[in-house]
């Protein structure tokens, strides 16, 4: 798809420590999935994601030219603020599926927590930042943690839009582990 002002892929092999952002993918807002287009029909409106990923495994950071993750991905959706016991099985159910798929192992959370913008007097207070919990959920197993803005665009997209064009459009997921 090459829509008009469209740019080369943005490469996200940049070496990164664990915990820090990789790429936050600047270039990605013009290309596909997130400009106007006929296969990414509600995206255009909400922000690329910030990149995290370990410093081994299956993510390799490369983005094909639509702006997908370039093998696909099973992915699991959460804010998992304050990662616990239950996030940790939940990994551990998300890395098997992963193995079995042979695609990276992926978390797509939030930032801010999406009731901020909802209900901001009764959102919860964050437990942990953005970074932390990257480096948490790297540290249970993750070949990377994509962390979406949260904003007025994102709120309003319908849930069919963002299964359809973040899930299986951007990411490629292959899987959804819940």
């Amino acid at each position: 798809c090459t829509a008009p002002g469209a740019t080369e892929p943005h490469d996200t092999r940049t070496p990164g420590r664990l915990g820090q952002p990789v790429s936050t993918h600047p270039s990605r807002a013009a290309r596909c999935g997130l400009a106007p287009c006929s296969q990414f029909r509600d995206v255009q409106v909400i922000a690329p994601p910030i990149v995290f990923s370990a410093a081994v495994g299956r993510w390799r950071g490369a983005f094909d030219r639509a702006g997908r993750p370039a093998a696909g991905c099973a992915v699991s959706v959460g804010n998992f603020d304050g990662v616990h016991l239950g996030h940790a099985a939940l990994v551990a159910r998300l890395r098997a599926v992963a193995e079995r798929l042979d695609v990276p192992a992926v978390a797509l959370t939030f930032d801010p927590h999406p009731a901020s913008l909802v209900r901001p007097g009764a959102a919860p207070v964050p437990l942990t930042t953005p970074a932390r919990r990257a480096e948490l959920l790297l540290g249970l197993g993750l070949d990377a943690v994509l962390v979406q803005p949260v904003d007025r665009g994102l709120i309003d997209l319908p849930p069919e839009a963002f299964y359809r064009d973040v899930l299986r459009g951007l990411l490629e997921a292959a899987a959804l582990v819940e």
